[in-house]
Order: C-alpha cells, then structure tokens, then sequence
C-alpha cells in the first residue's frame, strides 16, 4: 500500500486493510507534516491500482484567554491542529514576549505568558504563533489575535462627600512605578500635586490612595 499527500509519502496506515471481494478497502493513515493548507490530493496504490481523493488540510489555530489583560497579567494561549512534536513559537507584541510550546499527540497545547510591564495603556498587540518545519518546506503558521491592553481609568468612593471627609481614589492602567499626582479639582499636570503620604503605581500601573476633600 502507497499513500501521498500532495507530493508527501504518508507513514504506513495504523490500521490494517480491510479490502472485500468487489475491491472496496479502507486504512486509517497518519496525515504527514504538509507545507500548505486547504486542498491536498491524496493518492492511494493498493494491489496495482491506483486511486485519487481530495481532503482539506485545515490551518492550525490559536486562541486567547482573555483577551484583554493588564500588565503583568496572565494570558493563557489554546493551540490545536499543529504538529504533533514540533515546536511553536509563540510571538507576542513583535517579540516583546516570546514563549514555546510542544503539541501533544493531537496537535494541541497550552502555554501561558505574562503581559510585559511596559506595554502602552489601551493598546493593542499581535499574538502570532509558528512551528518548526523539516528542512525544505514552510512553517505553519496560525492566524494572528489580538490582545488588548486596558486603558488607564480611575474610580472614587464614594462619589458623594462633603468637605472634611475622605474620598478613595483607585487608579488602573497607568505606567508602573511612578508616582500618582492629583489635582482637586483637575486643572492639569501643572497644577497636579502628590498624595500625602507619597503613592506609587505598582508593576501594573495600579494605586490606591485617600483624599481628605478640602473646602470647595
């Protein structure tokens, strides 16, 4: 029994022939590493004579979880239809990140990556994913998502108080590290002053701090 794939020998069928008296026969038969996707001539010799059929070999996928995250997040990355073996690269915001993953047996996996602290407030990057290939033939490649990092947003509790009371201001999505400057009321970075005693965003761009409402 030969088998091709577009111009690829398959391995021998893992399944043994069953063949009947009026010349039908069936084989189940592992699809071999192909450098392209959709539709793939496959020819069978069995016995002499020859046969052709058509299958679609489907692009492997990747998937996100979630799809919008801070940073310093995790995102959890869902990979099927690849190579069972061969290693995928998985590429994150043009290769600020970078992690690998192996396929089990039924081209699946799972991997996970951290959201880099640096990544701009409301953006948005390209998760793009890539395997191995023998020597000669092209990579499978799946198509891109997109992972949203948040824009920056700020909440008040409570949002009704008097002067004399405190207010809590919670702050999300800001670059890390820095410190958070106020204003009350708002009039712009210039007149912006520090919280009393000094807040700094953490790795995430994330603060909480307390302000006494002066008289307005």
């Amino acid at each position: 029994t030969a088998v091709t794939f577009g111009t690829t020998a398959a391995t021998l069928p893992t399944t043994a022939v069953n063949a009947d008296t009026n010349g039908a026969a069936s084989f189940t038969v592992r699809v071999p590493f192909l450098p392209q996707t959709g539709a793939v001539d496959v020819a069978v010799v069995l016995g002499g004579a020859t046969a052709t059929g058509t299958y679609t070999d489907s692009k492997p996928t990747i998937s996100i979880t979630p799809k919008e995250q801070t940073r310093t997040g995790a995102v959890t990355v869902t990979g099927a239809g690849w190579v069972p073996g061969k290693n995928v690269s998985i590429n994150v915001a043009a290769g600020v990140t970078q992690v690998n993953a192996i396929p089990d047996a039924v081209g699946g996996f799972t991997a996970s990556f951290t959201v880099d602290a640096d990544r701009p407030p409301d953006s948005n990057d390209n998760v793009t994913a890539q395997d191995t290939a023998p020597t000669g033939l092209t990579p499978n490649t799946a198509d891109t998502v997109v992972l949203h990092v948040p824009a920056t947003s700020v909440a008040v509790t409570p949002t009704t108080a008097k002067w004399g009371e405190t207010i809590t201001v919670s702050g999300k999505g800001f670059p890390g590290g820095v410190q958070a400057m106020y204003g009350f009321p708002w009039t712009g970075a210039a007149g912006a002053a520090g919280f009393s005693p000094a807040v700094y965003t953490d790795a995430a761009g994330n603060f909480t701090a307390k302000i006494v409402v002066p008289t307005l």
